[in-house]
């Protein structure tokens, strides 16, 4: 318990987690969600980025004659460009309705202050939903949660996969996830809360995917995007928009897509506090062994195989039927350690009484040895004096015989 709550054992936990996560959470092929990718071959038609805004206006505009559910945007558009870019694509989010923008915080300087970067002014006005993009990493660089709301001060920017949620279902949207402490607001610091792990999709092949230039060049039936969840983002290397999951570097597009599916899905996994973790870990190892200490040692080496599995088992149950996650590698460690000890403490007890006993022999061997030796020196001098008479009166007999 101690190990566990001062952060021991977490690379160990997490390749357990991504472990059972191969094997109860990856999400299926999404039958309503679309991603329309900037890839290699956009740039190579459509030039270097950025683009000018009017692209993506007329994307917009083509893929709203569809009705789509909603058209989500994994690219910032923070700065300004020329007037009549943004004004094209101001206009096309507002003729739409349905567009989610997203938003980021950042630095403005080295150790200074925090800075909210939202769309340009008449962007932010027009979009239906904002919602920052940030995906946490864990310490050992793998990219696995992510805070449904975040902010400078208070935590009340919705993440993008929420808002697009919020969007579609209304705000009325129940949140899971594990709370943040009550802390004074600061607008230095990055407020967050609702911290969810999220499931990764089992191959971003099976997600549909169209390329930018192939919708803008109507190659593809825009009929496909009716009522359906469309996402628009960078797949290409050169963008640098690749996040390191425990399937490898993934397009943040992709990572978006599957936070959103996982939420609709209810795929969101809670993990449970630490002083949580460290009560339930504790209680569970002195139960175990405690119970473990009355088996002979063939029945407690069955009972610590049987233990760790078990151990396997229920994560794996909370995984996928309760979405907890309780990082079990404290637990299975203290069971793996405890019966070398167990049996050492027993050979130790086991020597210290057979040193004694023969400790005792010795003592009682020597106390003995006297009594011994004074017990069969008066047995010698007793059969001396028993049988010397009958030796004398035999020969006296014999030499009377014989005259």
């Amino acid at each position: 318990a101690l190990c566990f709550s001062r952060g021991y054992f977490k690379q160990l936990n997490w390749l357990i987690y991504d472990q059972l996560h191969s094997y109860y959470l990856q999400l299926s092929s999404p039958d309503d969600l679309v991603v329309i990718a900037i890839d290699e071959k956009s740039l190579d038609q459509l030039g270097s980025w950025p683009w000018p805004r009017s692209l993506h206006a007329q994307l917009v505009n083509d893929i709203n004659a569809a009705q789509p559910k909603s058209i989500v945007f994994d690219i910032l558009f923070a700065s300004n460009s020329q007037p009549n870019e943004d004004r094209a694509l101001a206009e096309a989010i507002k003729k739409s309705g349905k567009v989610v923008l997203p938003l980021h915080f950042e630095k403005y300087h080295q150790n200074g202050q925090l800075l909210e970067v939202l769309p340009y002014p008449s962007l932010t006005e027009s979009a239906a939903k904002l919602g920052h993009v940030h995906i946490e990493c864990e310490d050992d660089g793998v990219c696995r949660s992510a805070y449904l709301k975040e902010g400078l001060g208070n935590a009340y920017w919705p993440h993008l996969s929420l808002a697009t949620v919020e969007y579609e279902q209304g705000n009325g949207t129940r949140l899971l996830g594990e709370r943040a402490p009550n802390e004074t607001p600061s607008l230095r610091q990055l407020s967050r809360d609702y911290r969810v792990l999220f499931p990764l999709f089992s191959s971003t092949e099976t997600i549909p995917t169209f390329s930018f230039s192939d919708v803008l060049n109507k190659q593809v039936d825009n009929t496909i995007f009716k009522g359906k969840t469309i996402f628009v983002g960078a797949t290409a290397t050169g963008l640098g928009d690749a996040i390191p999951t425990s399937s490898g570097l993934t397009p943040g597009i992709y990572v978006q897509a599957a936070l959103y599916q996982a939420f609709k899905s209810s795929l969101l996994l809670t993990e449970v506090k630490s002083w949580q973790a460290t009560l339930l870990l504790s209680t569970t190892v002195f139960i175990l062994l405690f119970a473990f200490s009355f088996l002979s040692p063939r029945y407690f080496l069955l009972a610590s195989t049987l233990a760790v599995i078990g151990t396997f088992l229920v994560s794996a149950l909370m995984i996928s039927q309760y979405r907890y996650w309780i990082p079990p590698a404290t637990l299975l460690l203290c069971i793996g350690i405890f019966y070398p000890l167990w049996s050492w403490m027993r050979l130790e007890i086991a020597l210290k009484f057979l040193k004694q006993t023969l400790h005792q022999m010795e003592r009682e061997t020597q106390l003995a040895l006297p009594l011994i030796s004074a017990y069969s020196l008066h047995a010698t001098q007793s059969k001396q004096q028993t049988y010397s008479p009958s030796i004398f009166s035999g020969e006296d007999t014999v030499g009377k015989t014989i005259e």
